[in-house]
C-alpha cells in the first residue's frame, strides 16, 4: 500500500474503528495484513497489529515485485458486526 497524502490511522475498540493520534507519511509504503469490510461498506486495510487505514484515494493497494521475488497479497475478509 502507498500512502500518497497524510493519512489517519485507527485502532479498533469495541468492535468501533476509532482515529489515533498517529498518521502515515506521503510516500510511505506498507504492507497489508488484512482487509476489514465494515457493515456500512468502508473499508480498512491492516498495517500493524490493531492499526488500520480507512481506503480513500489517498491509500494506493498495489502488488509488490521486486528482481528475486514476487509478493502477492491475500486479503482476509471480515465484517464487524
Amino acid at each position: 500500500m502507498e500512502i500518497m497524502k497524510p493519512v489517519n490511522v485507527y485502532q479498533l475498540k469495541n468492535g468501533q474503528f476509532v482515529k489515533t493520534d498517529a498518521t502515515l507519511a506521503v510516500g510511505s509504503e506498507w504492507l497489508v495484513g488484512a482487509q476489514v469490510t465494515t457493515q456500512d461498506e468502508k473499508t480498512f486495510y491492516q498495517i500493524s497489529t490493531n492499526s488500520y487505514v480507512l481506503q480513500d484515494d489517498n491509500v494506493s493497494v498495489v502488488k509488490m515485485q521486486n528482481k528475486k521475488r514476487h509478493f502477492e497479497v491475500s486479503f482476509f475478509i471480515y465484517q464487524i458486526l
